[in-house]
């Protein structure tokens, strides 16, 4: 009978120890936890976003990505997030440059995407936790393979709470301490300086309803 007890102890003390720790995004963060969207901050930013400047046009459809894997923390145990990914489309004078809805279908499960987020307070998205991926802006790694430039993204709701639509300042940022490895072998003569997207806009958010994802 002692035995049963203590193995049934030991089962519900390793179960303890696994549990998942589920926390609000602004919680704390650790082995086990999840940062969880508990209070719907991120309906804030989905929907479609619009920039209409001159010649230029560039939408963007954002939507929400629950509990994505973050790695381990500090070899404590995976974590995780519930984070803000999305497509865009750019345009100048009505001729798509570049339209990255195609790539979404195969990301959808991934943790990265033409654009990914996070945000605490549904304000704004947090640019060192979130990125912009170029598709005009080709280069080739160190192992000769095709990729694209990444930025940092950053975008803060301007008029939460005092009108509507929302609107929303965007802005593309070079990822601080990139340090590019070229391979004098690959023969790469794509021009990696600047972006070829817009890097600081208003947006103006014209659907609350993004397109569905195929």
């Amino acid at each position: 009978m002692k035995n049963y007890i203590l193995i049934i102890f030991a089962i519900c003390f390793t179960l303890s120890c696994k549990a998942q720790t589920i926390v609000n995004l602004d919680g704390p963060l650790g082995g086990n936890h999840y940062q969880k969207d508990l209070n719907n901050v991120r309906a804030n930013f989905v929907g479609t976003w619009q920039y209409v400047s001159g010649t230029t046009e560039f939408t963007i459809h954002i939507y929400k990505k629950d509990m994505v894997s973050q790695g381990s923390w500090w070899n404590q145990g995976e974590y995780w997030r519930d984070k803000i990914i999305g497509n865009y489309i750019y345009k100048e004078n009505g001729i798509e440059i570049i339209n990255t809805t195609q790539f979404m279908p195969s990301l959808i499960n991934k943790t990265y995407s033409p654009f990914q987020g996070f945000t605490r307070y549904g304000v704004s998205i947090e640019s060192h936790l979130s990125t912009i991926t170029d598709f005009g802006k080709p280069y080739l790694n160190s192992d000769c393979e095709l990729r694209y430039k990444r930025g940092e993204a950053q975008m803060e709701i301007i008029n939460l709470g005092s009108g509507s639509p929302l609107q929303a300042i965007f802005k593309v940022l070079p990822i601080a301490h990139t340090i590019r490895t070229i391979n004098p072998a690959c023969n790469d003569t794509n021009d990696y300086t600047g972006f070829s997207i817009p890097t600081e806009m208003t947006l103006t958010k014209i659907s609350n309803t993004p397109p569905p994802l195929n």
